[in-house]
């Protein structure tokens, strides 16, 4: 058996042409529902800064990179990534990468959860 559909009626709607829409029904209204574009990475870089820190696997030192922001209003530092003689290496959730035109500046971005 095959379903027929009929037209029951048409409502005119103004929406933005190439985005991505939703229709469902809700018992007798019909709700219309845009995609809301969220941001893959969140830059942070101006929350961050750097600190010296002596290695607990030799006597040297590197350079690590924390991430100061509050949760509940206590004040947290996260380490974001760390600076050594085989580069900048950042930590799971994070990422640095290099500005257009930049030859020693990067800039820190952090993965947003949804």
């Amino acid at each position: 058996m095959s379903k027929q559909f009929v037209e029951v009626a048409r409502v005119p709607v103004c929406i933005e042409k190439g985005k991505k829409y939703q229709v469902e029904l809700d018992g007798n209204e019909v709700v219309i529902s845009k995609e809301k574009q969220v941001p893959e990475w969140k830059n942070i870089t101006k929350q961050c800064h750097i600190e010296f820190v002596d290695s607990r696997h030799c006597d040297g030192r590197y350079i690590a990179i924390l991430y100061t922001h509050r949760v509940k209003g206590v004040v947290v530092v996260s380490r974001v990534a760390v600076v050594g003689m085989a580069g900048i290496q950042a930590q799971h959730g994070f990422m640095v990468e290099k500005p257009a035109h930049a030859w020693t500046s990067f800039a820190i971005s952090m993965k947003v959860r949804r």
